[in-house]
């Protein structure tokens, strides 16, 4: 049995509850994790090397949305990209006035980049049909 010694002390400002988990299932949570984001064509294997994809899962965090909230709208100055890890959502683009729906998101989708990438203005807005958990 090892464990981890540091040279550091831990402080707690509030009641915690640590947790030891074994490295295996850390480890296979983050595989999880990478091979969800290797399946995304940006991210995929040809594009971003294994070490990489391990770091971009690392740095993801969940975006809870209940149904009917607009993630991101036309329009809007963007710096986050998307990627559905559960629900659905609309792509949604004004046309005449009236909001047409363009397509369905579901789980793998990933919206927004086309702002984060060359710096514009968002060209569709994304609506939540049902209650999402987006990465970002």
């Amino acid at each position: 049995h090892k464990v981890a010694r540091s040279a550091y002390t831990l402080v707690a400002l509030t009641d915690v509850t640590m947790l030891q988990l074994p490295p295996s299932a850390v480890w296979d949570v983050q595989q999880e994790q990478r091979q969800f984001i290797s399946k995304i064509p940006l991210f995929a294997e040809d594009v971003l090397s294994k070490d990489e994809q391990f770091m971009l899962a690392s740095k993801l965090k969940p975006w809870n949305f209940p149904p009917g909230r607009y993630i991101i709208k036309e329009g809007e100055i963007g710096d986050m990209l998307f990627i559905i890890e559960r629900g659905v959502c609309d792509a949604c683009k004004t046309v005449d006035g009236q909001e047409v729906i363009l397509t369905q998101l579901k789980k793998g989708a990933f919206f927004g980049e086309l702002a984060v990438i060359f710096d514009m203005p968002r060209s569709a807005s994304v609506r939540t049909a049902t209650s999402v958990v987006a990465l970002s």
